[in-house]
């Protein structure tokens, strides 16, 4: 999984419109091979939508027990779909 914008905080954090599966060899040996990667994101979703990704990597969040609570139910309820499947 590589995320557009990098960091594991803030308003990232839970992003997921900003991430794509993405080869081991790019994710991980070329730290997300941003000059690959950010071609391919404006193709996918626009430049303005990029430009919003960028702002969110100066932004805050200040997450809640309730909205962990809330991710974590979230996720919980996804794999269990994928797991009918």
């Amino acid at each position: 999984c590589g995320h557009f914008i990098d960091g594991r905080a803030g308003a990232v954090l839970f992003n997921e419109e900003s991430v794509r599966k993405q080869c081991y060899g790019c994710n991980i040996m070329k730290a997300g091979n941003k000059d690959a990667f950010t071609p391919r994101m404006i193709k996918e979703v626009g430049l303005e939508k990029v430009q919003e990704f960028w702002t969110l990597k100066n932004s805050v969040k200040q997450f809640k027990l309730k909205d962990y609570e809330e991710i974590y139910e979230k996720y919980k309820s996804l794999n269990s779909e994928l797991e009918e499947r």
